[in-house]
């Protein structure tokens, strides 16, 4: 699938509602979520993050970015290629 430029993602985004917008924005939010290898399990900016751990704190775990973007696709597929925001 070709890549969407800056315009056609803007009036993508605005079709979504404000709820998967705000989510959208956290996921994609290098500060938050959005890590160089995928979506963390918990936010940078929680109390509890912790990228050393073997538990669910921080690390990014390829099943449940499949889930996230599966789930995406799934809901959104008709107004918008929403995983393609984040990947």
């Amino acid at each position: 699938m070709e890549e969407m430029d800056a315009v056609e993602r803007a009036k993508a985004m605005e079709e979504l509602g404000e709820k998967v917008k705000a989510m959208l924005k956290v996921l994609a939010d290098e500060s938050e979520m959005l890590s160089p290898y995928g979506i963390r399990t918990l936010s940078a900016k929680d109390q509890f993050f912790q990228l050393d751990s073997n538990l669910y704190r921080g690390n990014v775990y390829i099943h449940l970015n499949y889930l996230l973007l599966r789930g995406l696709k799934k809901d959104y597929v008709g107004q918008l290629e929403a995983a393609d925001i984040l990947y």
